[in-house]
């Protein structure tokens, strides 16, 4: 493994953050989705229409989360609803793009690709329970974007507090939620795609059998650089945060070169594999099952 050099994340002298990040790189022409153990060909004609359509509100968080996956990534005709603005987001105002980059202060441990044609990447992901400083925190986000603008979903834990599901984009801050309670050693499926056939990208979480649309933000291009599963961390010492075994599984990649399909990231995918000391990337199946931790 290997550096990757560049700093994504600028903080607040004050604080400490270890990320994982999943950057998501968008093709032309939407038209498919997948399954969790193979490929699926395009989506039919009124899957396409209903993709025209705005997406009925969510009712309210329905409980805790009952622990269904999803039989598959996101795809047209799937039960999907929008909960922008209707859900309680905090902003953090403590962390902003806007103040010093602190290179010496940051460590990435992860896979990326600049495979062409990606279209979208869903990802399944434990929440862990890492001991924190105060003013330490870990995110686990998936991230699409391209040209300075992009949008990511995910959670975070900060300090001695609970795990939170988190949005963010190049348009603001850092916003959690309590809303969708999460905790250690459970699961999350979240993804982010460009379905609606333009600009406008969607970060999305499934809650208890439905897609729930937390997100929207234009970028500009329905086609982002590049897609990466990170692990970023940012501190103002060497006290690096520790890093529970934490799982990423079943990331997969919608491929639009001749069609759109789900794919397994594996090495089919050309993908750049590195680890900053002391966080390390083990594969337990390269590249869609893997877990970070710390040496």
């Amino acid at each position: 493994m290997h550096a990757i050099g560049g700093v994504r994340r600028l903080v607040d002298v004050r604080w400490a953050t270890l990320a994982l990040v999943v950057l998501a790189t968008v093709g032309l022409g939407l038209t498919g989705g997948g399954g969790v153990d193979a490929d699926e060909g395009p989506s039919t004609p009124a899957q396409e229409d209903a993709l025209s359509k705005p997406l009925p509100p969510c009712p309210p968080v329905p409980g805790p989360y009952d622990g269904r996956d999803p039989p598959h990534p996101y795809q047209p005709g799937d039960p999907i609803c929008s909960a922008e603005g209707t859900g309680v987001f905090r902003a953090d105002v403590r962390l902003s793009r806007d103040a010093g980059a602190l290179a010496l202060m940051q460590k990435n441990v992860g896979v990326w690709t600049w495979d062409p044609g990606l279209a979208g990447l869903a990802v399944s992901r434990s929440v862990s329970n890492p001991s924190l400083g105060s003013d330490d925190t870990q995110y686990h986000t998936m991230h699409a974007g391209r040209s300075g603008k992009w949008i990511e979903i995910g959670w975070a834990k900060r300090g001695s507090g609970t795990p939170e599901l988190f949005v963010a984009s190049h348009t603001g801050y850092w916003s959690y939620t309590s809303e969708y309670p999460i905790s250690p050693g459970q699961t999350i499926n979240v993804q982010i795609d460009n379905y609606p056939h333009n600009n406008s990208w969607r970060a999305e979480l499934w809650w208890n059998g439905t897609w729930r649309v937390l997100k929207t933000i234009d970028i500009g291009t329905i086609i982002a650089e590049d897609a990466n599963v990170i692990a970023e961390m940012f501190t103002q010492d060497s006290n690096w945060p520790t890093l529970p075994t934490t799982w990423i599984y079943d990331t997969q990649l919608l491929q639009c070169l001749t069609d759109c399909r789900w794919k397994k990231w594996d090495t089919s995918i050309g993908t750049t594999a590195w680890g900053d000391w002391p966080y390390h990337a083990h594969f337990t199946n390269y590249y869609y099952k893997w877990y970070a931790h710390r040496h």
